[in-house]
Formats: C-alpha cells, structure tokens, sequence
C-alpha cells in the first residue's frame, strides 16, 4: 500500500505545482491512481491466466471490456473511499515530505508511471494471442 500511497501523493504533487486547485489535484490524482491499480488488477487476472486458465478468468476475458469495466469501477471506489473521502493530506505530506530526487521509492514510482502501461498492454496482448 505504501507504493500506491507514494503513487498518489507524488501526482497530487506534480499537479499542485502544474497550478491545479487542492480539490481538482486531489480528484485527478485518485483517477490517476485508480486507473493504473484497474491495469494492475487486470495483468495480475491476465498473468495468473496465462498459467492457469481457470474457469472465472475465461468468464471475466469472455466478457470483454464489460468485464474490465466491473474491475475498474470496483477500483474507482475503492480509491475513493481510502483516498478522496476519508484522506487526511497531511498525513501523506508528512510521510513522504523527504522524497529526494534520488529516492528509491520515487524512482520506483516514476518508473511504474511510464512503463506499466506497456506492460500491461504486452500482457493483454500476449494472453490474447494465446487464447483467442
């Protein structure tokens, strides 16, 4: 959790800096947040899928971008829940006041930041070619 914790902060913070409002940084950092935990959720289901192709994980490709569609929306709110309504900012300000540039944390997170969108997409595809 402390790396979507970091995930999140560090865009609250880019888009403070970018001149948003603390209320529309908060909300697009959750969006933000959510989307790359729905693409994590989704590799995971596709991952254990290209190992195991059980029953459920047929069902869940079976039912195409309605099936993506349940795991995102589980996931907006959840993210809503643990960092829109009930976040104090404070605590993550506090937290994470020490990110350096060089941060281990911080380039980890960066790194997720660019490159998890191929891999899911490599992910995705490599499961499709395999099934379909």
């Amino acid at each position: 959790m402390n790396i979507i914790d970091a995930f999140f902060y560090l865009t609250y913070r880019f888009l403070m800096k970018l001149g948003r409002s603390e209320d529309n940084a908060k909300w697009s950092a959750l969006m933000h947040t959510s989307l790359y935990v729905w693409l994590s959720i989704d590799s995971i289901i596709k991952l254990i899928g290209l190992v195991h192709n059980y029953d459920i994980i047929k069902l869940y490709i079976s039912l195409g971008f309605g099936g993506l569609l349940v795991v995102g929306i589980i996931s907006l709110v959840i993210m809503y829940i643990r960092y829109y309504k009930y976040s104090i900012l404070e605590k993550f300000i506090d937290r994470y006041k020490g990110l350096k540039t060089k941060n281990p944390v911080k380039i980890l997170v960066c790194t997720l930041m660019i490159g998890f969108p191929f891999l899911w997409f490599f992910i995705a595809r490599t499961y499709i070619s395999v099934y379909a």
